[in-house]
């Protein structure tokens, strides 16, 4: 079997849903009385599965899976170098490009926060468009919080610190809609700044979120908590964008 795990898939991830699907398959068959060996390159992953504390879902599913599995068999899992020779090695890298080469069907894995996280450094490190977008919206305590952050959250400080989300005036750009105007009041483009500060439509959003009917972006970015932005932003585009 090879899956597509998209362009966010990371290595440890991927080696996870691996040993998870193994377990899936094996407890389908109902395999009993069995010694199972699963093989694995990645030291991260099986220490993962070896830690106190497990946050991450997908860990958590494929440990519960390998301990259901140990029920009825005798479970091991062993690290082993990549391309020395292993039985199956072969095969599961040739798996492995076969799935990477695959872009008709994808399968979606949690993306851990640390990745989540290094992939929006790297986003506003490597764009320089968002530059005056970031400069206007970026606390450097903002830094500290989005590592706290959920990942429904921290997809939509992504949105609202790089300017890229749902909203008219990114959306013009990308040809996705036909007009960059704001939805609500037609009056100026539909922008980042534009929703959280000047749109007369949403001043009771507004006051009900950030407790202020007017407000500047200086005083949202230095005053007002990130989660509480976070939440004014995303109730802002289900208004505007009930899809989005």
């Amino acid at each position: 079997m090879a899956y597509n795990l998209g362009p966010e898939g990371t290595v440890p991830g991927a080696e996870m849903f691996a040993i998870n699907q193994t377990t899936k398959i094996l407890i389908d068959k109902g395999t009993a009385n069995k010694k199972i060996l699963i093989n694995c390159d990645s030291q991260g992953t099986i220490k993962s599965l070896g830690a106190t504390v497990i946050k991450s879902k997908l860990t958590k599913e494929t440990y519960r899976n390998l301990n259901l599995l140990s029920v009825f068999n005798e479970v091991s899992v062993r690290w082993i170098p990549a391309h020395k020779g292993y039985e199956g090695n072969a095969l599961a890298a040739t798996l492995a490009k076969r799935g990477a080469q695959e872009t008709n069907e994808t399968t979606q894995i949690p993306l851990p926060k640390a990745a989540a996280y290094a992939a929006l450094r790297r986003r506003t490190r490597t764009m320089p468009k968002m530059t005056k977008h970031m400069d206007m919206m970026w606390n450097e305590e903002f830094g500290k919080c989005l590592k706290k952050l959920n990942r429904r959250d921290l997809r939509t400080a992504t949105h609202l610190l790089t300017g890229h989300g749902h909203l008219n005036y990114h959306m013009h750009k990308l040809k996705k809609v036909s007009q960059n105007t704001c939805q609500a009041c037609g009056e100026e483009e539909e922008t980042t700044k534009h929703i959280l500060t000047d749109c007369p439509r949403l001043w009771q959003l507004r006051q009900k979120v950030l407790d202020r009917m007017c407000i500047t972006i200086e005083t949202i970015r230095q005053h007002i908590p990130l989660r509480r932005t976070i939440r004014f932003y995303r109730e802002a585009v289900n208004t505007l964008h009930p899809r989005a």
